[in-house]
C-alpha cells in the first residue's frame, strides 16, 4: 500500500499508480484521511473500480452506475433512482463487496425493507415502493454484470419477499364517471378543478397537464398538443416520458370551452397555464374530495387509469386507447389494463345470450 503520514496536518494521504479499464497506467493522490487504515481502504476501492472487479463495494458500484446513468436516462428518472439507492441500498449494503452479495443476503435485505420506514413520511414503505427499490437495485446489478465482471444477479436468484401486498385491487383504485361527478362538485379552486377534468377526460399524466402552454390548446379543433412534461423531482419542464407520448388528443368541446374561459380571465396569462397548481395540491385535494363525496380514495395518477377504464367499458378499440394515452403500442396498453377487460365478460355473455334468444 502507498499510505503516508502528513506530519504538517496530522492526517494521512495516499499516492499510488493504477491501471484503468483501458489498460493505461495512471497516478493519483488523495489527502485528508484520519488514519492509515482509511487511506489504504480508499486505495483498494479505487483500484477495484479502476480495473472493474467484483471485489469493488456496492457503494463504489452505485457511484459508477449513477455517473453513467446521468448521461443516458431522463433527469427525473435519475433523481428517483439516486434517491432509492442512497436511501435504501447504500446504507445497508454499501460496504459489502459484490462477491459477497449472496441470494440469502438479498432475501434478508428485502425483509428489512418490509419493516423499514420512509425517511420523508416516517411511515412503512408501501409494497409498490419496495418493488421500485428492488427493481432499481436489480438494474444496477445487471449493469455490473454487463460492465464489471459480476457473474450473475443475486437479487434475481433470491426472488421477491412477501411485502404485504394490499388486498385492494387495482380495479377499485379508479373512479367511474359518477364518482367523478360526485367528487368534482366539492373542488372550489377553478384551476385545480380544470386539472381534474383534463386528467379524467383526457387520460393525461399530471406532468403533461402542468406543462401545457396556451399554444398547446387548439380551440378551433378541440385538440390538446402533448409535447413535454413537468417533472416534480427536478422542478423543470422536460421531454415527454417516451417519444410515443408526443401526441394530439381530441377533447370534449365543453371542457375546451372551460379552459378557454379560464385562460381568457388570466391577467397576465400564465406560462405554463397551470403554474398556480402544484402536484402536492392536486394530491391533497383529491383525498379531500374523495372523503367529502364518499367515493373511493385514489391517487392522482389513477384518474388516468379511470379514463382508460371508461374507454374500455365503452368499447373503444384498444389501438385508439393506446394512441390516446401515448403508449408505444397496444401491447403496452393491454399489459397495464388487461384486468379491466375481465369486467366485460358478463356483458359479452349477455350480448351472446340475447343473440341466441332471437334464433
Amino acid at each position: 500500500m502507498s499510505a503516508y503520514k502528513d506530519e504538517k496536518h496530522g492526517t494521512w494521504y495516499v499516492k499510488f499508480s493504477y491501471v484503468d479499464w483501458k489498460g493505461n497506467t495512471r497516478w493519483t493522490t488523495k489527502r485528508g484521511f484520519k488514519g492509515k487504515r482509511a487511506a489504504e481502504k480508499y486505495e483498494r476501492e479505487f483500484k477495484d473500480k479502476a480495473k472493474s472487479t467484483p471485489d469493488m463495494t456496492v457503494r463504489s458500484l452505485v457511484e459508477l452506475y449513477l455517473a453513467d446513468a446521468k448521461l443516458h436516462i431522463r433527469e427525473s428518472t435519475y433523481i428517483l433512482r439516486k434517491r432509492d439507492l442512497m436511501n435504501h441500498v447504500v446504507p445497508s449494503l454499501g460496504d459489502l463487496k459484490l462477491s459477497e452479495l449472496t441470494p440469502l443476503k438479498m432475501r434478508k435485505w428485502q425483509s428489512e425493507l418490509v419493516t423499514s420506514k420512509s425517511a420523508r413520511t416516517n411511515r412503512a414503505l408501501s409494497p409498490a415502493t419496495i418493488q421500485q427499490i428492488r427493481t432499481v437495485f436489480s438494474i444496477v446489478l445487471n449493469y455490473a454484470i454487463r460492465f464489471y465482471g459480476l457473474s450473475e444477479n443475486p437479487l434475481r436468484i433470491a426472488g421477491k419477499v412477501n411485502s404485504g401486498e394490499s388486498t385492494i385491487t387495482r380495479k377499485s383504485s379508479i373512479w367511474t364517471q359518477d364518482d367523478f361527478n360526485k367528487a368534482i362538485q366539492y373542488e372550489e379552486r377553478l384551476d385545480v378543478r380544470l386539472v381534474y377534468y383534463l386528467l379524467f377526460f383526457g387520460g393525461f399524466r399530471i406532468g403533461e397537464v402542468l406543462a401545457l402552454n396556451v399554444s398547446d390548446f387548439d380551440f378551433m379543433s378541440n385538440v390538446i398538443h402533448i409535447t413535454k412534461s413537468y417533472s416534480s423531482n427536478s422542478g423543470k419542464i422536460t421531454a415527454t416520458k417516451t417519444n410515443s407520448s408526443v401526441r394530439d388528443v381530441i377533447m370534449p368541446v365543453s371542457i375546451m370551452d372551460m379552459v378557454h374561459d379560464y385562460i381568457s380571465r388570466l391577467e397576465p396569462v400564465l406560462s405554463p397555464v397551470f403554474s398556480s397548481v402544484s402536484i402536492s395540491i392536486v394530491e391533497r385535494h383529491i383525498r379531500q374530495l374523495a372523503a367529502a363525496a364518499g367515493v373511493p380514495r385514489i391517487r392522482v395518477h389513477d384518474l388516468r387509469h379511470s379514463h382508460a377504464s371508461y374507454l374500455i367499458n365503452h368499447n373503444v378499440p384498444i389501438t385508439a386507447i393506446s394512441h390516446r394515452l401515448g403508449h408505444k403500442n397496444a401491447n403496452v396498453t393491454l399489459s397495464v389494463y388487461s384486468h379491466f377487460y375481465k369486467s366485460s365478460d358478463k356483458s359479452i355473455a349477455d350480448m351472446l345470450a340475447k343473440s341466441l334468444s332471437s334464433l
